[in-house]
C-alpha cells in the first residue's frame, strides 16, 4: 500500500503520479516485449511490472499525439528487417524510455485514462466506465423527466468521472443540462444514506453570484450524480484555449499555439470575484480547494465556480501531488489560496503551471501580479507560509475592482455543521499524515544515500591505496640474497652418472676463529653492489687441501 493512500477506505488516489522504467526486454514467440516496472509515488516497494510490444506504444503515441499542436513528442521509428537485433533493441529501449518519461510529466497525457490503463491495468479497467454507465441507467429509472442525449466521453480531467448530455423533458427543448457521475473519493468519510445525502441537498439550495447552481444532486453507496445547466462557453480554460466545451480534453487542450490569456482588466474583475467565492466558502465551512480554470466559467460579466461538491465527496484536489512537498500547505483555506495561484498564474499567461512551484516568473508579467505570484509559488512561501484569502483580497490589484452582489447570497448549513467539520477534517487529516510519510521516506532515502555514498567512498579510497601500493612495489627491485659456494654445490642437480658413482664425503668445515669475516657489502645499489660483495665474500676464504681417499686400492 503507498504511503498516499489510506488503506481503511481502500479508494485509490488517482492523483499519485506514476513512474516508469523500462528495464529490459524479452523475445517470445518471435516477437519483443519490453519489461516496465511502474511505480506509484515516492514508495520503490509499491510497485510492478507490466509488459508491452513495441504496437503497443505505438498505440499509444498515436492517441496522445493525434490533435497535438506545439509540442514535439519524440518515439523511435519502426523497422521492417533487423528489429531483433539487441543492439537495435537497446536503442529501441531507449527511445521509449525517453516517450515515457514526457508523457508522465505532462499532465495533459499523465492523467489521461490510455496512460493509466497502458500502465496499471488493474485498477484502470474497462469496469470504470461500464458502473458509470450502469449508474446513468439508474438515474434515468428513477427520474423519467429527464432524457439522455450524449454521452461526453473524458471532457475532463478525472479518469472516474463521467459526463452525460441531457435535456429536461419538461423544459425548453433548447435547455441543455449536464450530468456527471463521479466515484466517491478516498477522502469521504460521510454516511452517503444520510449525512452526505443531506448534505448534497442543502447545495442545491445553495444561491451566490459567483457560484453555479446546482438543478439536481444525489448519491449512492458508490458514487454521486450531479445535474447543473451546461454552459455554452465552457469553462474559463476553454475560453483561453478557444475549444469547445464538449470535445474530449486531449483534443481540446492540445493545441498550444492558439492560447490567449486574459486582459488585465478581466484577470482583475475574475481574481477578485473567485476570492469573493472563496471567502464565502470559508466563512460557512464549506470544505472546496478544487479551484483551477477549469472549475470556473464566465457568465456575463460574473464568473462562477464549479464542483463545490468535490470536498464532501473526498475526491483529492487536481494540484494535490504538488501539495504533498509543501510544508506551507497544510489546512484547506492553504489548499485554497494555493489553487488560486495557479489559477492567477494560468489566466495571466495562457498556460497552466506544471510544477509545484516557480523560481523566476516570466519576463511579461504584469507589475501589479508578480508580488501576489510571488507570494503564493514562490519557493521561499512554500516553505515559510501562504497568504489567507482575507489578504489577498486587501491586496490592491483586488481591493479597488467594484464588487457589487445583485442578489443574497444563501446558504443554510446550520443543521450540517457536525458534518462539515467532519468532512474538513478527514481532508486534512490525510494530507497531514501523507505529507507526514513522505517527509519521513524522503529522510530515509536521503540517509540510505549518503550511508551508501560514504560506503562507496571508503571503498573507493581503500581501492586506491591498494593500487597505489602496489604500483610502488612494483618500482623497486629485488635484492638477491648472496649465493655461497656450499649452497651452489649443495642444489647442484644431480645428472644420472653422478647418481651411480660413490659419493666422496664432504670435506670437514674450516674453524670459524680461522676465517675472516666478510666486508660490508657497499652502499652502493644495484647489480653491481652486489657482484662486489659476492667477489669480497669468495677472497675472503682460507684455502684447503683436501686428501682424497676415493679412488681404489691396487
Amino acid at each position: 500500500m503507498s504511503v498516499l493512500e489510506k488503506k481503511g477506505k481502500g479508494k485509490l488516489d488517482d492523483t499519485v503520479v506514476l513512474k516508469c522504467n523500462i528495464t529490459g526486454f524479452v523475445n517470445i514467440d518471435g516477437h519483443t516485449e519490453f519489461k516496465l516496472k511502474v511505480q506509484r509515488g515516492s514508495n520503490p516497494d509499491n510497485s510492478w511490472e507490466v509488459m508491452h510490444r513495441y504496437n503497443d506504444f505505438a498505440a499509444l503515441n498515436t492517441l496522445l499525439t493525434a490533435n497535438l499542436v506545439g509540442i514535439e513528442v519524440p518515439f523511435p521509428p519502426k523497422k521492417a528487417f533487423g528489429n531483433m537485433d539487441s543492439a537495435f533493441l537497446q536503442e529501441r529501449r531507449f527511445g521509449l524510455q525517453t516517450f515515457m518519461d514526457l508523457v508522465l510529466s505532462n499532465s495533459l497525457f499523465s492523467q489521461n485514462i490510455a496512460v493509466k490503463r497502458f500502465l496499471d491495468p488493474g485498477n484502470y479497467s474497462d469496469n470504470i466506465d461500464q458502473m458509470a454507465q450502469q449508474q446513468a441507467a439508474m438515474f434515468f429509472r428513477s427520474e423519467p423527466n429527464w432524457e439522455l442525449q450524449e454521452n461526453m466521453k473524458e471532457i475532463g480531467w478525472r479518469v472516474r468521472k463521467h459526463y452525460f448530455s441531457i435535456k429536461s423533458k419538461d423544459g425548453a427543448a433548447k435547455t441543455k443540462y449536464l450530468l456527471s457521475w463521479v466515484e466517491h473519493g478516498p477522502d469521504l468519510t460521510l454516511d452517503h444514506q444520510t449525512t452526505l445525502l443531506g448534505l448534497l441537498h442543502q447545495l442545491v439550495s445553495l444561491q451566490h453570484p459567483f457560484i453555479y447552481p446546482v438543478t439536481y444532486a444525489s448519491c449512492t453507496e458508490k458514487g454521486a450524480t450531479i445535474v447543473r445547466q451546461f454552459h455554452n462557453t465552457g469553462s474559463l480554460r476553454d475560453v483561453i484555449c478557444k475549444a469547445k466545451p464538449h470535445h474530449p480534453r486531449l483534443k481540446k487542450y492540445g493545441n498550444l499555439r492558439i492560447r490567449i490569456p486574459l486582459e488585465f482588466s478581466n484577470i482583475k474583475r475574475i481574481g477578485r470575484q473567485v476570492l469573493e467565492a472563496l471567502k464565502f466558502l470559508k466563512d460557512k465551512n464549506w470544505p472546496y480547494g478544487h479551484l483551477h480554470a477549469g472549475n470556473v466559467v464566465v457568465d456575463g460579466n460574473n464568473c462562477r465556480l464549479l464542483d463545490v461538491e468535490n470536498g464532501i465527496l473526498g475526491l483529492p484536489t487536481l494540484y494535490r501531488s504538488f501539495i504533498m512537498e509543501l510544508k506551507a500547505v497544510k489546512d484547506l483555506e492553504a489548499v485554497d489560496v494555493y489553487c488560486f495561484g495557479h489559477f492567477l498564474y494560468e489566466i495571466t499567461f495562457g498556460n497552466p503551471l506544471n510544477m509545484a512551484h516557480v523560481g523566476n516568473l516570466p519576463e511579461d508579467c504584469p507589475p501589479m501580479i508578480q508580488p501576489i505570484l510571488h507570494s503564493i509559488l514562490s519557493t521561499s512561501a512554500v516553505k515559510s507560509g501562504l497568504p489567507s484569502i482575507e489578504d489577498l483580497l486587501a491586496n490592491p490589484l483586488f481591493a479597488d475592482v467594484p464588487c457589487i452582489l445583485n442578489e443574497k447570497p444563501v446558504f443554510k448549513v446550520n443543521k450540517v455543521k457536525d458534518a462539515l467539520r467532519q468532512s474538513k477534517e478527514a481532508i486534512e487529516g490525510r494530507l497531514k499524515e501523507d505529507q507526514k510519510r513522505l517527509r519521513q521516506f524522503n529522510r530515509l532515502s536521503k540517509a540510505r544515500s549518503e550511508l551508501m555514498s560514504e560506503e562507496e567512498k571508503k571503498k573507493r579510497k581503500k581501492t586506491n591505496k591498494k593500487k597505489a601500493s602496489t604500483a610502488k612495489a612494483s618500482t623497486i627491485p629485488e635484492a638477491k640474497p648472496p649465493v655461497t659456494k656450499q649452497a651452489s654445490v649443495s642444489k647442484a642437480p644431480k645428472t644420472p652418472t653422478e647418481s651411480s658413482a660413490p659419493v666422496a664425503p664432504l670435506p670437514p668445515p674450516a674453524p670459524t676463529n680461522n676465517v675472516p669475516k666478510s666486508p660490508p657489502p657497499p652502499t652502493q645499489e644495484g647489480r653491481g653492489a652486489l657482484l662486489s660483495s659476492i667477489s669480497g665474500f669468495k677472497g675472503g676464504l682460507k684455502k684447503t687441501q683436501t686428501n682424497d681417499r676415493s679412488g681404489p686400492k691396487v
